[in-house]
């Protein structure tokens, strides 16, 4: 019985090596998420993002990617829901490195998610303690959270940017201010109806020749009017206008 033993010792201490030496590689070929804390200086907070790198990331370092920005990240099956399915549909010839940005909640200010989404001069009731912040918002994506991003990592010089509700909201507006930033916009129920349809006015003073290079932008809605009634105005308004345009 002790060689019986012994003998199946000797085996596992020589298997199990191997073994781990195996879980090690099979990790180095596995998407990875990490958060990257940005002190940053155009919002004077510190913030969360998320950057996925997809599968043999790791292993092919010839390889680079377009880059998709997940705003509203702080839901996180959000981003994991995007990173998941645009992955899936890529069929692993065609990946992308997926960042999210979350946002935040700074309880003396009362600082959270939707002063980052509205201009300063919105009349959105926000609170008492904190307005719009949209301006510096857009600042530190476009001049810290994508550099970083483009530093750091192979990255191919395009850019998709999805956002829900307020942050497609958002996406929208930087589309207006910034329309190079980004390639593709992905707006998913954007609130259009705040600020008198400010959005839709936007929109329809927005010359599309600001365009350096094709740009897609995919909107969609399906039945939030019914929860809040003012939306239905604004959204027809806005397909509308962006049928005819």
């Amino acid at each position: 019985m002790k060689n019986v033993v012994s003998s199946a010792l000797v085996i596992l201490f020589a298997v199990f090596p191997a073994f781990a030496q195996n879980i090690e590689e099979i990790k180095e070929h596995e998407a990875k998420v990490e958060e990257v804390i940005f002190d940053s200086k155009e919002m004077g907070q510190k913030r969360q993002v998320l950057i996925q790198t997809p599968m043999n990331y790791n292993v092919r370092d010839f390889t680079y990617y377009n880059v998709i920005y997940v705003f509203d990240a702080q839901m996180r099956p959000f981003f994991d829901y995007t990173s998941g399915i645009v992955n899936l549909m890529g069929a692993g010839d065609r990946e992308f490195i997926v960042v999210g940005i979350k946002a935040t909640w700074i309880k003396e200010k009362m600082y959270g998610r939707n002063h980052d989404l509205v201009p300063s001069d919105t009349r959105m009731r926000l609170g008492p303690k904190s307005g719009g912040n949209a301006e510096a918002f857009l600042s530190f994506v476009k001049n810290e959270v994508m550099p970083y991003v483009e530093s750091n990592y192979r990255t191919m010089p395009h850019n998709v940017a999805v956002g829900h509700s307020l942050s497609a909201s958002f996406l929208l507006y930087t589309m207006i201010h910034e329309p190079d930033l980004f390639n593709n916009y992905i707006a998913v129920s954007p609130n259009l109806a705040y600020d008198d349809q400010r959005l839709v006015r936007d929109l329809r003073n927005f010359d599309p020749e600001q365009f350096s290079s094709p740009t897609y932008l995919y909107m969609s809605h399906a039945d939030e009017h019914k929860a809040w009634p003012d939306w239905e105005k604004a959204n027809k308004n806005a397909y509308a206008l962006l049928r005819d345009t």
